[in-house]
């Protein structure tokens, strides 16, 4: 069939002649579909911006979730180290004013021997009263050039049981139901 004989007259009409097109079977919907998608590009290109927004929406939220993931496992698995650091008998940082109290650790904190003054070894694993623990590691703290021990590598549990436990094995016995009966 070529393009003339989709050309037909109707001898249904009127005495003039008229034409009309003889479409192939099948080629409306594939016309009707055309129709459409010729109609709905614009708007897939003023919709497009959106959805690469809504697409990093949800990327956004779903690193936000692996985030939130990655920090409770560490969070764990860090609680498991202070529960061995404690159980193991890590050296509880005591006040220089009063040796008796254990006081608490701070992040890079250059930690010294009450009774000497001298530097704690690099490597000794401390710990305090709160649940803070950390290792001693060579810094330099305060910029000249010498590093001292200080406290790296913290690790923080809440376990109260292994604390206290800890503590009394340490001495601070008194220190504990002092805390306890002030809460």
């Amino acid at each position: 069939m070529d393009f003339d004989d989709l050309f037909q007259s109707d001898p249904t009409l009127s005495s003039q002649s008229h034409r009309s097109i003889q479409l192939p079977k099948g080629a409306m919907p594939w016309i009707v579909g055309g129709v459409c998608l010729v109609a709905m590009v614009p708007s897939l290109f003023t919709s497009l911006p959106e959805t690469m927004q809504q697409r990093r929406e949800v990327q956004d939220s779903l690193n936000n979730v692996t985030r939130l993931q990655v920090d409770s496992i560490s969070q764990e698995q860090l609680a498991e180290i202070a529960n061995t650091r404690y159980q193991n008998g890590c050296t509880f940082i005591v006040s220089k004013l009063d040796p008796g109290q254990a006081a608490a650790l701070g992040e890079g904190i250059n930690v010294t021997d009450y009774a000497t003054g001298n530097y704690l070894p690099s490597g000794t694993v401390v710990c305090d009263f709160v649940g803070n623990t950390a290792v001693l590691e060579p810094l330099d703290l305060d910029g000249d050039g010498i590093a001292n021990p200080a406290a790296t590598d913290f690790a923080f549990t809440g376990d109260r049981m292994t604390i206290d436990a800890a503590m009394q094995r340490a001495g601070f016995a008194a220190q504990i139901n002092n805390l306890r009966n002030s809460q």
